[in-house]
């Protein structure tokens, strides 16, 4: 079945029942002129970042994928929290100063 990022992020979204974080960010692969879109789950010190990414290799003719519909592979990379700051502002906060 061809999906795109959006379909899959959405829908693990809504499975979580809005509980996750829902994220955009602009294409790698097409100069930034496509939004991307993942799916963010946070496991207490672990960000888990789910995405569906087109294949490297694409068809042509009827039925080949296109930029917005593809069949596609998941990516999913999970990210190790090493510290955790909270500040009254953004300069406090990534100094780390309390």
């Amino acid at each position: 079945m061809k999906l795109n990022c959006l379909i899959v992020a959405a829908g693990l979204w809504l499975r979580a029942r809005g509980r996750a974080w829902f994220c955009v960010r602009r294409s790698v692969s097409l100069a930034g002129l496509v939004p991307h879109c993942g799916y963010i789950e946070d496991q207490g010190r672990h960000l888990t970042l789910i995405e569906y990414i087109p294949r490297k290799r694409k068809g042509s003719g009827p039925g080949a994928d296109t930029a917005l519909l593809f069949h596609g592979r998941f990516r999913v990379r999970r990210f190790v929290e090493v510290s955790r700051v909270e500040a009254d502002t953004l300069q406090e906060a990534v100094r780390g100063d309390t």
